[in-house]
């Protein structure tokens, strides 16, 4: 392995995650705020990095089937009872 080949390892923000969950469901920013019952601005805020509500991670997570733990984290339960992105 030579120097560099692991030199850098991006790191994934909350709003990358919340951005990421919306493109990878297929939904436009209109589409999951209508779902959510809120506005356009609220999900672009929360794509900026704006502040956002433990119930709109909740909701977010939800519509687009990701993990909360994973919303909030990065990271997903790795314990060997819960089904697949299901918190212990």
């Amino acid at each position: 392995m030579g120097k560099n080949e692991y030199a850098r390892v991006p790191e994934w923000t909350l709003s990358d995650r919340l951005r990421k969950a919306r493109e990878e469901s297929g939904l436009t920013q209109a589409e999951l705020a209508e779902q959510m019952g809120v506005t356009v601005a609220t999900v672009s805020r929360a794509e900026r990095g704006a502040g956002v509500s433990h119930r709109t991670l909740r909701q977010w997570a939800w519509i687009t089937d990701v993990s909360l733990d994973w919303i909030n984290a990065g990271s997903t339960c790795a314990c060997t009872t819960c089904a697949p992105g299901e918190a212990a």
